[in-house]
């Protein structure tokens, strides 16, 4: 690249500065910036990257040699040429001892004074940047050597990197230098040492190894290319573009970049920033690269000895490891020579298990050892350790220091410890497990004698597949078909099962409820037979793997006595009917001839014997029509009913739009009498006619031991406590006590019982007692 010369041209007349800056831009070797002082010049230095200055001596404020005096005081290097009119000795011998490189005198021809002119500044150009390369180059050798220096003495790479850019610097005379290593995850170099005028500069700028515009500057060249790449010119190279703006404010003219420690953990870039453009030659290069070089050897040797240090940390972590496991170890260890059989180590557990010392161990070979009766077992297992490298005995007898006997699991293997075979041998202590293996296997005895012998039709299924797995003797002869029938196959697959939707459907709420019950199945034996079942199914666990057991009972028989029962239930029912409108007709006879006797009888004592008989006519009549309601009561076998809608219906019987019903929702059901909302219609019709002015009835369900209490609450006077004990007889109250009466027996059928727990004046207060068995919540099972 051909560089051109940055002059700056000073001189008070406008006039001559124009013609200098044509004459000197002409020749393309130079680019020329004007000052009409030399204020205006000093300031003009600061930002314009100015390589040689050209000067007029007379100006006002401040002479030429003065100029010169001021320019030296910041830089020696730069050429400096007295341009003037003023032809005295003193002046060029003043000129030359505060620094000038030249001295023209103005006047004569301007062609040949302006060549002679542009001679001097290439002359002069040339010289001073002989020296300052010469020094450049000087300095380089003692960054060098510095960088060296600070490699043998300096192990921490991030200081190493810091120290290395200030050597840079202050010995090398750059702007800036700063260091990058590869964030290989983000694909980014990451700055993490600098020095020099930064001034930010590392905080606005994003450099990417990838192709990429933010990729494609010289420093993401640099390591994508594997080689140094140099920028001699940032005002005016496109492949700054991005970064050109920041540079050049602070004063950046050229730079260069030294991938290094391509091959290692910590693979980077050093970059070199200098003040001026062009700087960077093959000789400054060279250099550079054998100092870049000098880094990658540093940072192999940080590789290899981080290595070396991580590798030793890996194998006292291990060998520590290792120890805390032998010594914690739930199992008895013995290390043996794996040529002599002798016991090298003994872990804590064996000590305590066995009873003996460690050095009791130690040196010995096992069939030495006092515990272990079977010596020959012992010189076999050694004999084929060496062959085979593998034993194992799952139930070996031994005897402790104290004289019990134990039951162990006797595993040992063979491996290498460098050239070294070690035997290890683990013992563990089985004894509670044969107890519990021994009751396992008499559990699974007695639950098979049990499943054999049961009185109900019993199957067992794959909880994931539904597959049939077993069946017992009672299924076969309810059924009639032999046990292979049964294995291998689905529900649905079954003959005897007409409904084969039934079974699919139960199999699929069996795998997300765990529990289904239907109490009138219909099924049919291989001979033909109808016969009724009740099929309760759930699912649990053996292990991990989901078993589900389906209890099949034949009802036929439970079903014709209820049928029989419910025949005979209905022609009471009628003779009951018919009986109560009977009798209802003969009151009516008696009442109208009371009414007639009423008429014709004026004595007191005749009036007072047919007011008698009126009163016990009209309680006849109300038991009568008590017997309607209590005919009813056993009739029908209790069931599963769910309490909420029970209480919601018997709430809306009873049509009390003034009292607000508080009815939980928690889905408990109650196997109680069908007549159980009677139970509740009861309790709420005496709160309305006996509790005051009541406007709410609460109702709620507490879990007590075992049972449950169900509280039906009201907000009016309550009951008196002399009543208490009394408001359940029959009979008791101005209206015969007939419905608390009847709500006690309803419940009493499933043995449920009722109690008013109330305080008088705070409101009624009933608690229904609900034993284990006789409640359940019908959400989804927990499993």
């Amino acid at each position: 690249m051909v560089l051109t010369i940055s002059v700056l041209y000073v001189d008070d007349e406008s006039v001559l500065c124009d013609i200098g800056k044509l004459y000197l831009e002409q020749t393309k070797e130079f680019t020329v910036t004007t000052a009409s002082s030399a204020r205006v010049a000093l300031t003009r230095l600061k930002s314009n990257g100015i390589q040689a200055i050209v000067s007029d001596y007379q100006m006002p404020e401040m002479d030429g040699i003065e100029f010169l005096k001021q320019v030296r005081a910041t830089d020696k290097h730069i050429p400096f040429i007295l341009f003037t009119g003023e032809g005295r000795e003193e002046i060029a011998i003043e000129a030359f001892e505060n620094g000038a490189d030249a001295y023209i005198q103005k006047g004569g021809d301007p062609i040949s004074q302006f060549a002679d002119l542009t001679h001097k500044i290439k002359v002069t150009f040339e010289h001073r940047r002989a020296d300052v390369q010469l020094n450049v180059l000087n300095r380089l050798y003692t960054v060098l050597s510095a960088t060296n220096k600070a490699i043998v003495r300096i192990h921490d790479k991030k200081e190493l990197l810091n120290e290395i850019c200030r050597i840079a610097v202050d010995s090398g005379g750059f702007k800036m230098a700063w260091v990058g290593l590869l964030n290989a995850e983000n694909h980014l170099i990451e700055p993490i040492a600098t020095s020099g005028y930064i001034d930010h500069y590392l905080d606005t700028i994003s450099l990417s190894i990838d192709d990429t515009p933010t990729g494609r500057g010289p420093t993401g060249t640099a390591f994508q290319t594997r080689t140094f790449n140099v920028c001699n010119d940032i005002e005016n190279d496109p492949t700054i573009a991005s970064w050109r703006k920041g540079a050049l404010e602070r004063g950046y003219r050229s730079l260069a970049a030294f991938p290094f420690a391509l091959d290692t953990r910590n693979a980077g870039v050093i970059t070199f920033y200098a003040s001026e453009p062009g700087f960077f030659n093959d000789q400054i290069i060279r250099l550079l690269n054998e100092q870049a070089e000098d880094i990658s050897f540093a940072f192999v040797t940080f590789d290899h000895e981080e290595l070396r240090i991580t590798a030793e940390n890996n194998l006292k972590k291990s060998e520590l490891q290792y120890r805390q496991q032998f010594q914690t170890a739930p199992d008895a260890i013995l290390i043996l020579d794996g040529d002599t059989g002798e016991i090298i180590d003994a872990n804590t557990f064996i000590l305590d298990m066995i009873g003996y010392p460690r050095d009791y161990f130690v040196g010995r070979r096992l069939w030495e050892l006092e515990f272990l009766k079977d010596k020959s077992f012992a010189k076999n297992a050694f004999e084929k350790l060496k062959t085979d490298g593998y034993i194992r005995n799952d139930d070996l007898p031994l005897e402790i220091k104290q004289g019990r006997a134990i039951r162990v699991e006797f595993i040992s293997n063979v491996y290498f410890v460098g050239e070294k075979r070690i035997i290890q041998c683990n013992i563990r202590d089985i004894t509670d497990r044969k107890v519990v293996q021994d009751e396992m296997l008499a559990s699974e005895i007695r639950y098979r004698r049990l499943f054999e012998t049961a009185q109900d039709a019993i199957l067992i299924l794959d909880g994931d597949t539904g597959e049939i797995i077993d069946a017992n003797k009672f299924i076969l002869d309810m059924l009639g078909y032999p046990l292979d029938y049964f294995v291998g196959r689905h529900l649905w697959e079954l003959g005897f099962l007409k409904d084969k939707s039934f079974a699919k459907n139960a199999f699929e709420k069996l795998k997300t409820d765990g529990y289904i019950r239907y109490e009138d199945l219909p099924l049919e034996t291989k001979q033909g037979n109808a016969i009724s079942v009740e099929f309760v199914s759930n699912v649990y666990l053996v292990g991990n793997k989901r078993i589900i057991q389906c209890n099949i009972r034949n009802v036929t028989e439970r079903k014709r006595a209820e049928d029989a029962l419910a025949l005979a239930s209905r022609k009471l029912k009628l003779l009951s009917s018919i009986t109560r409108h009977d009798i209802r007709n003969q009151l009516m006879a008696l009442s109208g001839s009371l009414e007639l006797s009423r008429k014709t009888v004026k004595e007191p004592e005749g009036v007072a014997n047919i007011n008698r008989a009126y009163k016990a006519a009209d309680t006849i009549l109300r038991q009568i029509e008590f017997t309607k309601e209590y005919e009813d009561l056993g009739v029908r076998s209790p069931t599963w009913q769910r309490a909420s809608d029970i209480i919601r219906s018997a709430s809306l019987q009873l049509a009390a739009d003034s009292i607000t019903f508080e009815i939980p929702e928690d889905h408990l059901e109650i196997y109680a009498d069908p007549l159980l909302v009677k139970v509740f219609y009861n309790l709420f019709d005496n709160a309305r006619q006996h509790g005051g002015a009541v406007t709410r009835i609460s109702i709620s369900d507490h879990p007590v031991g075992t049972g449950l209490t169900i509280v039906i609450a009201d907000n009016g006077v309550g009951i008196q406590q002399e009543d208490k004990s009394h408001i359940f007889e029959r009979g008791f109250g101005k209206n015969t006590g007939l419905g608390l009466f009847l709500s006690r027996e309803i419940l009493s059928i499933t043995g449920i019982s009722i109690s008013e727990t109330g305080v008088p004046g705070k409101g009624a207060r009933f608690e229904i007692a609900v034993p284990e068995g006789t409640f359940r919540f019908a959400g989804p099972m927990k499993m």
